[in-house]
């Protein structure tokens, strides 16, 4: 049986879900914008037997607090530290996806002492511009978008959700279809805000990992978010680390390409 229970961090509660005690080594899983700690179920049940497995719910996600304002990558990672802080966790690997990857990266770069190894699974922020990148010009109307986008997926029925879901996601096991519906109803709009905030230059946080990096990355025509030219760039910044692209997976690395991704998160986890 999961534990499914709350911590006070960064003056807000913040709910997880775990699958083990402490006995085993410690695995954080933070997910995407508009996703939740649930949506991480099948990686979680692949690792459980090995690893104590924490699945997180970012402020403004699941069934952790959902302020008005205050959303951002670093605000997120003090969240995520004093999680793993709370919980008296010795060195977990972090482990993120999209916004994840960013808040993970985040943290690792504000608390260097924290992560055993950061694994970072196509997420936007690393890119020297582009499709997904973020500019003041762009914020507002991105911004609006995605909080209509968010309030519209918020007037369906979870059956239509997770019928959307599958239509749209035809390869996607059925094992992710509930999980992310539940999570669009979860989700605050104001979560979104998390992309419109000021950010440090990618180069920078990266450059201040001082653990092992792995850079998880999409194919560009399945609309991956991660910048080629920016992930192999990033060999030549971080301390230590792995750039690998999975062929055939969009932007959903950890659902597209389920089986070829969980063979090489076993193979990190175990070298590390």
């Amino acid at each position: 049986m999961w534990q499914s229970a709350f911590v006070e961090t960064n003056d807000i509660q913040m709910h997880y879900w775990r699958t083990g005690r402490g006995d085993k080594p410690p695995v954080v899983l933070s997910h995407g914008g508009g996703d939740s700690g649930r949506c991480w179920t099948r990686v979680a049940r692949a690792l459980e037997d090995d690893y104590d497995v924490i699945m997180v719910d970012a402020r403004g996600h699941g069934q952790s607090d959902k302020p008005e304002e205050g959303y951002g990558p670093r605000i997120s990672a003090t969240d995520l530290a004093g999680l793993i802080r709370a919980l008296d966790i010795t060195r977990p690997h972090l482990i993120g996806h999209s916004m994840g990857g960013e808040i993970s990266a985040n943290c690792a770069a504000d608390f260097p002492n924290l992560p055993r190894s950061l694994v970072v699974i196509d997420s936007g922020f690393i890119s020297n511009g582009g499709r997904y990148a973020v500019t003041p010009e762009k914020a507002a109307e991105r911004i609006q978008s995605m909080q209509a986008s968010a309030r519209t997926m918020q007037t369906l029925s979870m059956q239509e959700l997770m019928n959307r879901c599958r239509a749209e996601n035809p390869t996607w096991h059925e094992d992710e279809l509930e999980p992310w519906a539940e999570s669009k109803l979860q989700a605050s709009p104001n979560a979104r805000l998390f992309f419109a905030e000021a950010k440090r230059p990618w180069q920078e946080t990266l450059g201040a990992v001082e653990c092992p990096i792995l850079l998880l990355v999409g194919d560009p025509e399945r609309h991956s978010h991660t910048g080629w030219d920016a992930a192999v760039q990033a060999t030549g910044i971080w301390q230590e680390g792995q750039l690998i692209h999975i062929a055939g997976a969009g932007h959903n690395v950890q659902r597209d390409r389920y089986d070829p991704f969980m063979a090489r998160i076993n193979h990190w986890l175990a070298a590390h």
